[in-house]
């Protein structure tokens, strides 16, 4: 999400929340090139949670893709919603780490 979302959360349900949302898949580069092997895309809305996006792919059912991704590993989701800016560190493990600044 742009920073503007980060420092002034916005209510829920909205336009602006939506709008917001829109425009940052709008931006993704996984969503924008088919070539890219990246199969689930995702944003984090302070305040509010998570919005998750996978790549339409004719041989898996809807939410298999993301389904998938947990079950792996590869993406992890805890019920602590950040309230403000974050931003996400590379770790030991080879994962993004979020980390709120």
């Amino acid at each position: 999400m742009d920073a503007p979302y980060h420092h002034f959360p916005v209510s829920c349900a909205t336009d602006a929340q939506a709008r917001g949302i829109r425009e940052t898949f709008a931006r993704a580069r996984a969503l924008n090139d088919p070539a890219d092997a990246r199969r689930v895309v995702f944003t984090l809305l302070p305040g509010h949670g998570v919005v998750i996006v996978e790549k339409w792919q004719t041989d898996k059912q809807p939410f298999q893709t993301i389904w998938e991704y947990i079950d792996a590993g590869y993406l992890h989701i805890d019920s602590h919603v950040p309230q403000g800016p974050i931003t996400f560190v590379p770790q030991s493990d080879g994962k993004m780490h979020l980390q709120e600044i």
